[in-house]
């Protein structure tokens, strides 16, 4: 399998806004314990709803997939994880 799933939870609203610190930490563990895996995917509750994170290592790029069209997500929370 091509894909390395990470647990939601460790990279929650509510993980981040206590114990920013260990999100990172899990996130950059699990980047490298999923060194080999072409993507890194998790779900990511980012207030009320649900999205897909996708971390495409071969493209060098994060796919955010969100299926609420009608309002736009706040995914600066996420975003600054990942680019941290």
């Amino acid at each position: 399998m091509h894909v390395g799933i990470i647990d939601p939870d460790l990279v929650s609203i509510k993980t981040m806004n206590t114990d920013r610190g260990y999100s990172v930490d899990y996130l950059e563990y699990c980047l490298r314990k999923y060194a080999k895996k072409k993507f890194v995917m998790f779900a990511h509750n980012c207030g009320g709803h649900w999205i897909a994170v996708i971390i495409a290592r071969m493209w060098q790029k994060v796919i955010y997939l969100d299926s609420n069209r009608g309002k736009k997500s706040d995914l600066t929370p996420i975003k600054s994880v990942i680019d941290e």
